[in-house]
């Protein structure tokens, strides 16, 4: 079958790097390189899409990660405590650097109107997502 639109619902990068060596995404999607590590994954996005994902990514949901619940990425990394969302890859500098913070959100708001855009477009769409529980031990 062929698809108007796959395209990666997080959980880690990795559905994200399979699309793209196969060339089946030119853009990049907000969730290419989110990571989710619980149950909640789904309801977390069928809830964002109720709300066009306006509630993502507000500064009074974030939490810094430490210890075993980072990723490898040696930038600051936040979960969204309103999606459970990781954020590993985006922030060069703390969340409190209001400039660095608006950049990332700027970037990710017009992610999610692009992935909006393209479903609304799309009459065949394949979601892909890794959405195994995490354990770090």
């Amino acid at each position: 079958m062929k698809y108007d639109l796959i395209c990666s619902l997080g959980g880690c990068c990795a559905p994200a790097m399979q699309i793209r060596q196969r060339n089946l995404q030119e853009k990049t999607l907000p969730f290419d390189w989110l990571f989710h590590v619980d149950d909640n994954q789904f309801k977390a996005l069928s809830d964002a899409f109720r709300t066009d994902f306006k509630e993502w990514l507000q500064k009074e949901n974030m939490e810094e990660l430490f210890g075993v619940e980072r990723g490898t990425s040696e930038n600051y990394q936040y979960k969204d405590n309103l999606t459970g969302f990781r954020y590993i890859h985006d922030f060069k500098k703390p969340i409190d650097d209001t400039e660095h913070f608006s950049i990332v959100r700027k970037k990710y708001k017009k992610r999610f109107e692009r992935f909006l855009e393209l479903v609304e477009s799309a009459e065949t769409i394949l979601f892909v997502s890794d959405a195994g529980k995490w354990n770090p031990n």
